[in-house]
């Protein structure tokens, strides 16, 4: 048995899961397709495409000018830190 056996992928379930609790209630339940349907997949969408992006950019300046990349990467960094 593998030992992800616990965790349910399938979309159907997990959306009937939680739209289950709305009993009835339309605006209730237009949130959660709305959410579910809509605003999740445009998100997750969004943030694949940002990050493939980014290590494009990323490989890019590297290949180009990797040390100056890097030294950006650390006072950026640094910034965060403090």
């Amino acid at each position: 048995m593998s030992k992800f056996s616990g965790m349910d992928l399938r979309l159907e379930s997990n959306f009937e899961n939680s739209i289950s609790p709305a009993k009835g209630n339309r605006w209730v339940c237009f949130y959660l397709i709305v959410k579910n349907q809509v605003l999740m997949p445009f998100f997750q969408g969004f943030t694949w495409a940002v990050l493939k992006d980014w290590i494009v950019l990323a490989k890019l300046y590297s290949s180009k000018n990797g040390a100056q990349f890097g030294k950006s990467l650390r006072n950026i960094s640094s910034k965060f830190k403090k």
